[in-house]
């Protein structure tokens, strides 16, 4: 949509009906294209137990059509212990590309990299967060935040209400 500038003279005012007729079009269009950034909160604690085994996450997911681009922050509130440890993964429609870096707040921050293949992991008081773009291939889904213990210990790791996704469709 090209922007047609109104002039202004002093003393003189160009607000004629035609030129409002003309703002509210340029106003309609803009909000008619405007897609805005959607956000998703983990609305209850989820707890696994004695499992290594990667598990989808039952809030942090979103769908993605295919062919769309989407960058992403994923916030993980969490609670594990040092001999469980935390691992995580992010997981998208079969042919779909991600490209995603995590990093993890505590006393000092740690960049690292995760991706399907290669799960992630952190260890207790570190909030791990990951940013990242997903190009989607020809299949439409959901792009998914899985997690589970590094090791498999009989004492809960937990993912905390309010950790949160949020994500922008880039065009």
């Amino acid at each position: 949509m090209a922007y047609t500038k109104t002039n202004w003279v002093a003393g003189v005012t160009p607000l004629s009906e035609a030129n409002l007729d003309h703002l509210e079009t340029q106003y309609d269009e803009i909000v008619a294209d405007y897609d805005p950034p959607i956000a998703i909160r983990k609305t209850a604690d989820q707890i696994i137990n004695d499992s290594a085994v990667l598990t989808n996450d039952t809030h942090l997911l979103f769908p993605v059509l295919a062919n769309e681009v989407w960058a992403f922050t994923i916030v993980v509130l969490s609670d594990t212990q040092a001999a469980s440890d935390l691992r995580w993964s992010i997981v998208a429609p079969v042919g779909a590309v991600i490209k995603a870096m995590s990093i993890y707040y505590s006393d000092s921050v740690y960049y690292g990299f995760v991706n399907e293949s290669t799960p992630d992991r952190v260890q207790d008081g570190i909030t791990p967060v990951l940013i990242g773009v997903v190009t989607v291939g020809v299949n439409a889904g959901n792009l998914q935040f899985q997690w589970a213990q590094a090791i498999a210990v009989a004492e809960n790791t937990i993912v905390r209400e309010d950790s949160y996704i949020i994500a922008h469709q880039l065009v």
